[in-house]
């Protein structure tokens, strides 16, 4: 069992000043001078520091004792880095959405200024939700009541949409807050609530995938499509924009309807979308080659989990070259598409039996990805990137373990990328559960599966089959990967002697404990 997924990847970046750059170079902010980040960066150095020290207590003394500091110490950094991987990368996002939205209010203006200085917590001050509330309410109450008023309280609207928008953002990365994520949900609703646009429906849809949300995420492109298929609403000037937009928001459509189990309309979305990109490239081939080749690599997913493989390797194989003819002209972020592609068409590859080829596809899609994470221009996004590695090293113990006669060297290969993958989404996982919290559920899952036949060993099985268990129930009702491995987790409990039910209730009064 194997779950693909993709990652959005940012277009902006950050140079080794600590200068924010996105559209034509533009620099933004420097975000080594931002107080958030100093005290991120302060405490990780700190923890260098100390870490140095116990190091050179330990190679002095040969005391066993620092061991486990040591350990703590690499945890403490790890949370620590991680936190400013994803400040980096929200910072990206937010400076793109300043520079995308019009700034037409005092308040947005104000806060943008905050952001670029660095005081991200005065930016999020401007932004008063309770005021901002307040003058909601009043906006909502005049386009009701003042029909003489109306186009100017549209447009007022569409600015406060803006600006529950960039508090959206904003919120989503303030790690003060507990409940962060709730509270940028509840941001986003209200800047649906104020202005249905583009961007933000767009937005709100992509943070609600990307956290699987799935049901919330339906909705919200459906409710995205019904707006903008309206001929009377799409801008003329920009009839191309528009069209893409769509397009883009049926691919996503489609990877949440597979998420749910619903293949059948998720294929026929995913052509609708390929359809829309393919009229749109009749007229510009090069800019929408990419987005082709995204249509059919979701495409070619879709029909081999239909076990339509033949179908599934044509388009598998079509999206592959596009994007490696793709990479011979040096297009940035491309090589990501290409090890996603070749990723993809493994799987494919090892359903019709093409091992040896699958293996090598897994292995180049690996090298790939271990570059990305190491290359220095990608530390904004790098979480996203070490999920990409793990992907790989899932899939490739999956299609070494699919030989009919693994060799030990293949066994071993195939158990040593499980425990990595494992072990880099379980990290993910502690900062960022709704996004990782099912990778772990895969990789656990094809690990107890490996461990109860490939090369059987009864105790990590069963520990490994109740992680995955426990991560696993709570996305049960509307994720199918969720419910395909419980499925696996009780072939598990069942081939060991025990009951699959008492397996159940004996993890859920530990979690009532």
């Amino acid at each position: 069992m194997i779950i693909n997924s993709s990652q959005n990847v940012n277009t902006g970046s950050i140079d080794a000043n600590g200068n924010v750059i996105i559209g034509n170079g533009n620099i933004v902010i420097n975000l080594k001078e931002a107080t958030e980040y100093k005290e991120l960066q302060e405490q990780i150095d700190k923890l260098n520091l100390r870490y140095n020290t116990v190091s050179d207590y330990f190679n002095k003394y040969k005391d066993e004792s620092f061991v486990l500091e040591l350990s703590q110490i690499n945890a403490e950094r790890l949370t620590l880095q991680q936190k400013l991987d994803i400040l980096k990368n929200e910072i990206i996002k937010l400076a793109e959405e300043f520079n995308r939205i019009p700034i037409n209010t005092e308040r947005l203006r104000l806060a943008k200024a905050h952001f670029e200085a660095g005081e991200f917590k005065e930016a999020r001050a401007v932004l008063n939700a309770e005021k901002m509330a307040t003058e909601l309410e009043a906006l909502l109450k005049e386009k009701g009541n003042l029909q003489q008023k109306i186009d100017d309280n549209k447009q007022k609207l569409r600015d406060k949409a803006s600006e529950y928008l960039i508090l959206a953002r904003l919120t989503s990365f303030d790690f003060s807050l507990l409940n962060r994520f709730e509270k940028a949900i509840e941001y986003y609703k209200k800047s649906l609530d104020a202005a249905l646009s583009n961007d933000n429906l767009l937005s709100y849809g992509r943070f609600l995938l990307e956290h699987n949300q799935l049901e919330a995420a339906q909705s919200l492109y459906t409710k995205f499509l019904e707006v903008f298929s309206d001929a009377t609403v799409i801008d003329p000037q920009d009839f191309e924009g528009f069209k893409s937009s769509i397009a883009a928001s049926l691919i996503d459509l489609a990877r949440v309807l597979t998420a749910k189990g619903e293949q059948e309309t998720a294929l026929n979305v995913c052509e609708e979308a390929l359809k829309i990109y393919s009229n749109l490239a009749n007229n510009n081939s090069n800019n929408y080659q990419l987005s082709i080749a995204v249509s059919l690599t979701n495409s070619a997913n879709i029909l081999a989990e239909l076990n339509k493989l033949d179908k599934a390797l044509l388009l598998g194989t079509k999206a592959y070259n596009i994007y490696k003819d793709l990479a011979k002209l040096n297009l940035q972020d491309i090589q990501s598409g290409v090890a996603s592609s070749a990723n993809n068409l493994a799987i494919i590859l090892a359903e019709n039996e093409r091992i040896d080829e699958a293996v090598t596809l897994c292995n180049e899609a690996l090298t790939i990805r271990r570059k990305l994470v190491l290359d220095k221009n990608n530390s904004q996004n790098v979480h996203s990137f070490q999920a990409n590695v793990a992907e790989s090293l899932t899939n490739l113990g999956r299609v070494l373990t699919a030989k009919d006669r693994p060799n030990s060297f293949e066994f071993n290969a195939a158990e040593k990328a499980y425990i990595e993958a494992l072990e880099i989404y379980r990290n993910l996982a502690t900062f960022n559960p709704n996004a990782y919290k099912l990778d772990v559920v895969t990789v656990a899952v094809n690990l107890s599966l490996f461990y109860l036949g490939t090369d059987p060993n009864s105790n990590k099985s069963l520990v490994l089959a109740r992680e995955a268990a426990e991560c696993a129930l709570p996305f049960t009702k509307f994720h199918l990967s969720a419910r395909k491995s419980m499925f696996y987790i009780e072939i598990v409990i069942n081939e060991y002697g025990l009951d699959f039910n008492s397996f159940l209730q004996d993890i859920q009064n530990k979690k009532n404990n």
